[in-house]
């Protein structure tokens, strides 16, 4: 059984951070799902940052843009287990 983070009534299914501290530096990639659409959210500088979102109609359709967002770029890292054991979450 797949446990998926709820926000907002959005599942997340998907989070990937570069692996980089700071205002100017952090970006993260996450992936929602709420029947329909998929949501794509790309943050650049952290909580404080800039935040771009897709909706998009399909799970490969997300996945892809996600893999572009990220480019070739080895630092990125898959968050997504971290999120969904962490204890915070399971208070919310």
């Amino acid at each position: 059984m797949q446990v998926f983070h709820t926000v907002g009534g959005m599942q997340q299914r998907k989070h990937w951070w570069n692996g980089k501290m700071g205002r100017h530096v952090r970006r993260d990639i996450k992936i929602h799902f709420n029947d329909r659409p998929w949501v794509v959210e790309a943050r650049e500088g952290g909580m404080d940052g800039t935040t771009r979102r897709w909706e998009l109609p399909d799970e490969d359709t997300a996945l892809g843009l996600a893999r572009d967002l990220m480019g070739d770029d080895p630092s990125w890292r898959d968050l997504s287990d971290i999120a969904r054991t962490s204890p915070i979450h399971e208070r919310q």
